[in-house]
This record gives C-alpha cells, structure tokens and sequence, in this order.
C-alpha cells in the first residue's frame, strides 16, 4: 500500500508544473470488467487478439492547478495512469470526457519513495503522445455509475492499447487535496 501511495505521489510530481499545488480530487469505488492491455506493432489489427487482463476496485481522478488532469486505477500490480489537459463537457451532451494524451503504465519505478518520487520526476514511466479518452457517464463525477478508459500509444515499431471498464460503487470528492 505504502508503494502505491508513493506511485500516486509520483505520477502527482510528474504532471504538476509546481508540486506544492494543491488539487481537486475525486476517490472512487468501483469494480472494474473487461479490461485489458494489448500489445503488437502499428500494422496489427488488435481487435480479435484477448490481451492481459487488468483488474482494480479503485481509482482517483484528480483536476490539478496546472489544469492537468489525472485518472490513476489502482491495479492489482501497481497504479495505471491516464492524463490530458481538460474536462470537455461539450463534445457530448451528457458525458464527462478526458482526452488523454499521457498514459503512465504501471512499472518498477525502485522501491523506496524518494526513488520513485526522482525518477518519475524526471520522466520515467510517461508515455506521451498517446491517444484516447477517459469518459464518465455522465458530467458531474460525483454521481457517476460507470467509467471508461481507451487509450493507444505508438512509438517505432510497437504498440500498446488500454482499455478499463468501470462500474462505480462509490465516489468522495476531496476539494483542495492536500499539497504533496
């Protein structure tokens, strides 16, 4: 737990212009189904190809004060993040939608904190440039039921496609989330 905390902390570090800003964020509950990561080369067509299962029963969503914002599942081998620049309200006319342009998989980044916090501070573990959405299914995330993460990411000859389902038990809003 105490690794996990730390990873969220980092992912925190990374996406924030000044670390010592405090942010909005919203704590949920939930169970997530079919969803997986899928792996091959730009050409591939992934579509009927079965992927490694992820699994998670928590997520944090966060609206930092650099106007990033941050989906982070809790998985059951580490934190996998997704991150872009807005809550679009207008595209559709009842969803909350994240374009993502991040994707920060889950991978050993050490395992002391102050590790982690260095080396996601320099980077590591960031996938930029990736492509896909975060949608909640409806525009307030507060009374939200169910979530969706889609996401690709391409660089040379590979590949990598998340996709989360979320069914949503719970959710705590937290205004002004303590500095890190």
């Amino acid at each position: 737990m105490k690794t996990i905390l730390a990873l969220i902390a980092a992912a925190f570090v990374t996406l924030s212009a000044a670390p010592s800003q405090a942010a909005t964020a919203w704590f949920i509950d939930g169970k997530c189904k079919q969803s997986y990561l899928k792996r091959g080369t730009p050409t591939d067509d992934l579509t009927q190809e079965e992927g490694d299962p992820i699994s998670c029963k928590k997520v944090s969503v966060m609206a930092l004060k650099n106007g990033r914002k941050l989906v982070q599942f809790v998985t059951g081998t580490g934190v996998l993040g997704f991150s872009g620049w807005e809550f679009d309200t207008t595209t559709n006319k009842t969803m909350l939608i994240v374009p993502v342009d991040r994707i920060m998989p889950v991978r050993d980044l050490g395992t002391e904190t102050a590790e982690i916090m260095r080396r996601s501070a320099q980077g590591e573990g960031v996938l930029d440039g990736a492509e896909g959405f975060c949608m909640f299914d409806t525009k307030r995330i507060e009374a939200a039921k169910q979530m969706t993460c889609v996401s690709k990411h391409e660089v040379g000859n590979k590949k990598v496609v998340y996709k989360i389902e979320m069914d949503i038990r719970k959710v705590k809003k937290e205004a002004n989330f303590p500095d890190m």
